[in-house]
Parts: C-alpha cells; sequence; structure tokens
C-alpha cells in the first residue's frame, strides 16, 4: 500500500519556503554535517536546529547519503554562508574521500520563480570544515 494514500491531502505537497540548502553525499557510512551562516551572523546547524530569524536545520545523518538541510520560510535579506564539515567516515576501502552535491533553490514550491544552484565538491579528510557556497538573499524593504 502506498503511503500517500494515508496522509492527509496537504501534506502532500511541498511546503514554500523562500530558501532551502539541502546537502546530500556520495558515500555511505559517513557523517557530513551541514553548516549555514545566517545574514544576522548565527549559525544554523545540528546544534542549533531553530535560529532566531526562522531558519530550520533537519536532524543529523550520521550514517548513510544524507540529506541534511536548511529552509527559511522568509528569509532575511543578507548572504548566507554555507559549510560543510565532513566529520567522520566508518567505510572499509582505501579512497577515504566523498563528494558532496549542495543544492540552493530560492523560492522553492513557487514553480514559476525558483530557481536552483547546484555545487559539487570533493572532500579527502576527516574533520575538514570547507566553505561549500553562498548564496545572496535580497534585502526587503523593511530591512534598509
Amino acid at each position: 500500500e502506498d503511503v500517500r494514500e494515508k496522509l492527509p491531502k496537504p501534506l502532500l505537497k511541498n511546503l514554500p519556503c523562500e530558501l532551502r540548502v539541502s546537502l546530500g553525499w556520495d558515500t555511505d557510512m559517513t557523517d557530513i554535517d551541514l553548516h549555514v551562516y545566517e545574514p544576522s551572523g548565527e549559525e544554523a546547524s545540528y546544534e542549533n536546529q531553530k535560529t532566531r530569524i526562522g531558519g530550520r536545520m533537519s536532524r543529523d545523518f550520521t550514517q548513510g547519503y544524507g540529506p541534511e538541510e536548511y529552509v527559511i520560510k522568509s528569509a532575511l535579506g543578507g548572504k548566507y554562508v554555507v559549510k560543510a564539515k565532513y566529520y567522520s567516515s566508518h567505510r572499509e576501502d582505501f579512497s577515504g574521500a566523498t563528494t558532496l552535491l549542495l543544492r540552493f533553490t530560492t523560492n522553492f514550491g513557487h514553480h514559476l520563480h525558483e530557481r536552483t544552484k547546484v555545487v559539487a565538491l570533493r572532500l579527502s579528510e576527516n574533520k575538514e570544515m570547507v566553505e561549500v557556497g553562498s548564496i545572496d538573499i535580497p534585502k526587503k524593504p523593511w530591512q534598509d
């Protein structure tokens, strides 16, 4: 039986948000942590899943392929900087590297205005924290 048949219909559609950041990776048994630095200066991560300006971080995926996600329904204008930390890998192979796939989506759920930017990056060392990308959200008139 299809799970979607049991869910209320309003839950079967994407919930719109101004910014969605999604981080996945290509190796099993790996823990990559998503960190988003908001224009307010606050950091969203698995240790701070709800920010003062309304950002929300998904749970911490410590095995598998992710994804870890950050969303904010109404984004504060300014620069959002995204970093990833290659926390650990429990794989038994010799490569030791993993490839990240990061998606920035603005106006998520608004099909006519939705825009996605994709970044791929190869990480090779445990405990490595790297800036993966950033995105500028236009300031709102009330922010001036």
